[in-house]
């Protein structure tokens, strides 16, 4: 095994000495690519998450994991995160950057876009993850 700069390349050999030769593995990405032309709602999450620099995408998102688990209940119920941490996320987006003032109950606390962008990454690997064992 030799390390770089920040890297590490492994070297695999037979006990002749010989270099084995190992298959490449796909990146989470690509893996994740491949996941999602066989779902057309992991393509439409991706299709979200890809524009997360903006509330109005990442709400979508969630609300596309929502919709595709039955509501907001259901998706909550699989307990793939913290429910008041998902629900501060849509409060947040409803009342500050999706909506005109007063439709919505301003949060108590507002979820900032770095934490929305946090938490929407780990939903996301959890729906892959979940897409993947079956």
């Amino acid at each position: 095994m030799r390390t770089g700069f920040g890297s590490a390349t492994i070297t695999v050999r037979d006990a002749n000495g010989n270099l084995v030769q190992q298959e490449p593995r796909p990146s989470v990405q690509q893996q994740w690519l491949a996941t999602a032309a066989a779902s057309d709602y992991l393509a439409e999450l991706l299709f979200y998450a890809l524009k997360r620099d903006n509330w109005f995408e990442i709400y979508k998102a969630i609300e596309t994991l929502e919709n595709r688990y039955g509501g907001e209940a259901s998706f909550l119920a699989l307990g793939w995160e913290d429910a008041s941490k998902v629900k501060l996320l849509k409060r947040t987006a409803n009342f500050y950057h999706r909506h005109a003032r007063g439709k919505f109950e301003r949060p108590k606390n507002r979820m900032d876009l770095s934490e929305a962008n946090e938490l929407l990454t780990r939903i996301i690997r959890r729906a892959f993850d979940e897409a993947n064992k079956t």
